[in-house]
């Protein structure tokens, strides 16, 4: 993934909620993130830069 709402894309990470509803944490090239969940989540690609067991890992992560 390059681009994502007109914004370039650093990498990104995905973890799964309790309800098994895949979560994304979106890195922009210009230093900001964006957590990204429901419909929109599902839109992202199923292989990511990295791979989280737990949401607090996600949130955390850089």
């Amino acid at each position: 993934m390059k681009v994502w709402n007109g914004k370039p894309v650093k990498k990104w990470h995905s973890a799964m909620d309790q309800n098994g509803n895949k979560v994304g944490k979106i890195f922009y090239e210009d230093g900001t993130t964006e957590i990204v969940r429901g419909g929109n989540a599902a839109q992202l690609p199923w292989i990511s830069d990295k791979n989280y067991k737990s949401l607090s890992g996600l949130y955390g992560s850089k």
